[in-house]
């Protein structure tokens, strides 16, 4: 089996989920529309053709310097104990997400496998997020090359059972 570390309870179930946030109805439905219309195209052969041939970029056509300097991801995530306690969390990128912090995330999970494979809290093999075989690793590889990350406490366990007995 395959167990945390530092642990030797058996993992609690986890809910999961995932959004964007727009701002308004209006630019939701253009993103959206503008998906299922994308995808339908492509894989149509009539469509997908042209697509390709006019409308994607070819190898090496990516965005240039300037603009992978300007883009940014922040990743916000919010997490509620079974006791009742929440979490909340922000985890921002200073570049741009498709190219230049995906290269380095790739390259410091790397690093983590070549040089901290003793501190990694997983043990055994598997199937892992690298969040989770690599844990805070690789959390403080991408602090130290540019992430920022800050994560605080909106409701503790004392304050539950303190409001339960009055």
């Amino acid at each position: 089996t395959n167990k945390n570390k530092n642990s030797n309870e058996s993992p609690k179930p986890l809910s999961y989920q995932e959004y964007s946030v727009n701002p308004s109805f209006k630019e939701a439905f253009i993103i959206w529309f503008g998906t299922i219309f994308s995808v339908t195209a492509l894989l149509n052969p009539i469509t997908g053709t042209v697509f390709k041939k006019f409308i994607l970029p070819k190898p090496g056509e990516g965005p240039d310097q300037k603009s992978m300097d300007r883009g940014y991801v922040l990743i916000s995530g919010r997490g509620e104990g079974t006791n009742g306690s929440k979490v909340e969390s922000e985890l921002y990128f200073p570049g741009d997400p498709g190219y230049k912090e995906t290269a380095r995330m790739v390259a410091e999970s790397g690093l983590c496998l070549a040089l901290d494979l003793d501190k990694l809290p997983i043990e055994g093999g598997g199937f892992f997020s690298p969040s989770v075989a690599m844990g805070d690793v690789l959390l403080e590889r991408l602090c130290t090359t540019g992430c920022k990350f800050a994560s605080r406490v909106v409701k503790r366990p004392e304050e539950i059972k303190l409001k339960s007995k009055l």
